[in-house]
């Protein structure tokens, strides 16, 4: 799909920071993270959210999620990880695209889920993450 950034990322048409690829889907830095190593397993067929991409394919996700979770605790000390996924504009959705947040979290930080007020990702962080995170 030409208007899904996703699809535009999975395709090399646009920009992102990818850590990790295979046939069901993609690791991704997402570009505006509520915390450090924020990440997005994103499916590599369009579907508008988990909820209509197929079991397979989800279950997928959730255990690539799992595994990136897991090494942000590892490599990133990080203390803590919210695993979700928002489905619908009402939850917060914004991409019309199937995909898994991955938020490390640290103590003493906020733990603000307000997707509206995050800072773009700096060029040489998302590399220094790729270099701990990627695959």
């Amino acid at each position: 799909m030409d208007d899904c950034v996703f699809c535009r990322i999975i395709e090399g048409k646009a920009e992102g920071t990818i850590l990790y690829r295979d046939e069901k889907c993609l690791v991704i830095l997402d570009k505006f993270p509520i915390s450090k190593g924020h990440m997005l397993v994103i499916s590599r067929e369009h579907y508008n959210d988990i909820l209509s991409a197929p079991d397979d394919i989800v279950a997928h996700m959730f255990l690539k999620a799992k595994e990136f979770a897991t090494a942000a605790e590892e490599k990133l000390n990080a203390n803590g990880i919210n695993i979700g996924a928002n489905i619908g504009a009402p939850a917060g959705q914004i991409i019309w695209h199937a995909h898994i947040h991955v938020i490390p979290r640290y103590k003493g930080e906020s733990r603000d889920f307000n997707f509206k007020t995050k800072n773009a990702l700096d060029a040489k962080e998302a590399e220094g993450l790729k270099r701990l995170l990627g695959r």
